[in-house]
């Protein structure tokens, strides 16, 4: 999903330590950013790479950029039994427009 947006808020990059299925130690990486287009606000997510190659970046708050988003839902259950959803909103691409 592409949008136009203006950056509101930049987080530092997040960087966590965690073991993946075979067992071996892994870093995860990740930076989010607050996105307006003036009607909506989205948190959206860079990781990885882009994530760093991010974090290099400098952004202008009165700029105007290109976000593509990919959006994804996970299903889990609270505490009571309920079947919940939550969406994750992950930034694969950020531009000035």
């Amino acid at each position: 999903m592409e949008m136009y947006v203006k950056i509101t808020k930049i987080m530092p990059l997040n960087q966590r330590q965690y073991v993946d299925k075979s067992g071996e130690q892994q870093l995860s990486k990740s930076k989010g950013f607050l996105l307006s287009n003036g009607l909506n606000e989205i948190y959206a997510e860079a990781s990885g790479g882009y994530a760093e190659k991010l974090e290099q970046r400098q952004f202008d708050p009165t700029q105007h950029y290109v976000a593509d988003l990919r959006v994804r839902v996970f299903e889990y259950t609270d505490k009571d039994g309920n079947v919940r959803y939550l969406n994750y909103v992950e930034l694969t691409r950020l531009n000035v427009l």
